[in-house]
């Protein structure tokens, strides 16, 4: 249909009771192949801290890793938590990754993060993220493309740095930022080079946020380029898939709206709902996931790339519960031969 639309993958990081990273690391690796094998463009692991699940950190550690593994698939973020590092440390470490991968550093997607327990670790306080973020947004495409950078910020001051060595990536590694507020929006047509959606909202909300996004990279002549967080699973069809895939996926989600992501505003709806196992698959499915047949999930593409612009869609197959390693190297067989070859062809 289109040459405009490429597709992540984005891994699970995490076991139910955080052992067993060793059989975890095998299946990633395994899984990031089989990804680059069957026409995903794009790996994208996400990031969270002192989780007794072993959520794992550390991501451009986890991009070196994989880039030895792969040979072609794109090396990203989804996303990273920008302002838990400072912007040196961030900017020399992603140019490695890039050198390391032959210039495969693509669509490094940063984020303010939410969770507090990411920002305790750190000793950060939360109140602290527009300001972190701002400023390193600001400074990560300076420090990858010039010398003797000076900035005198509310959290960082910088006279003269120059980090070496500069990415392989000509002018250098594409820069997205995650939002899911007006002002964040406006930040990433601000300083980033695209926008990247929550995995929470639907797409009537997300179509809000995107006409606003559009609107002011009209403003400031910038173009607006949209990359779409989404839970996906592809089936013989929508029955199967869910009876795979179903309960599994509501795992995550029942934790996001423990942590207050779920917006009574844009769901009100979630009024009738006191305790997070009432939150039911019913309720999410039309409008929050990419799942069903390879039909079904090229119908729900089409209609995401149509009103929001998306043409990046960054996925996320697996979570601690399951599905199983084999059952997803299936999905992702599927999805790259039946969903994403529609695309290219």
């Amino acid at each position: 249909m289109t040459d405009e639309i490429t597709f992540g993958y984005i891994p699970c990081t995490e076991t139910p009771d955080g052992r067993e990273m060793d059989r975890l690391r095998d299946e990633i690796i395994a899984e990031a192949k089989h990804a680059e094998d069957v026409g995903f463009d794009a790996f994208q692991p996400s990031e969270h801290h002192q989780q007794e699940t072993g959520y794992w950190p550390s991501l451009l550690t986890v991009l070196a890793g994989v880039a030895r593994e792969t040979e072609s698939i794109e090396l990203g973020t989804s996303l990273f938590l920008l302002p838990l590092y400072h912007p040196v440390q961030v900017a020399e470490e992603a140019a490695m990754v890039d050198i390391l991968s032959d210039g495969r550093l693509g669509e490094f997607t940063v984020g303010a993060g939410y969770a507090e327990d990411d920002f305790e670790a750190f000793d950060i306080p939360t109140a602290n993220r527009p300001s972190l973020m701002e400023e390193s947004l600001t400074l990560l495409p300076r420090f990858w493309t010039e010398d003797d950078v000076y900035h005198f910020g509310k959290r960082f001051n910088v006279e003269g740095v120059s980090v070496t060595p500069k990415p392989l990536t000509d002018p250098r590694p594409p820069l997205y930022a995650g939002a899911w507020t007006e002002e964040g929006v406006k930040r990433c047509a601000r300083l980033a080079d695209g926008w990247h959606t929550d995995i929470l909202n639907t797409r009537e909300t997300l179509k809000g946020f995107a006409d606003l996004y559009h609107e002011r990279c009209e403003t400031i002549g910038q173009p607006g380029r949209v990359s779409m967080m989404r839970e996906a699973w592809v089936g013989e069809d929508r029955e199967t898939a869910r009876e795979t895939w179903g309960d599994a996926v509501m795992q995550p989600h029942r934790y996001y709206y423990s942590a207050g992501g779920y917006s009574e505003e844009a769901d009100p709806w979630l009024k009738e709902i006191d305790d997070p196992q009432e939150l039911r698959f019913d309720r999410l499915q039309e409008d929050r996931f990419i799942f069903g047949s390879p039909e079904d999930c090229i119908e729900q593409i089409e209609e995401c790339h149509e009103t929001l612009g998306a043409t990046h869609f960054a996925l996320r197959f697996r979570y601690p519960e399951g599905p199983s390693h084999e059952k997803t190297m299936g999905a992702i067989e599927r999805f790259g031969e039946e969903v994403i070859q529609y695309f290219e062809g």
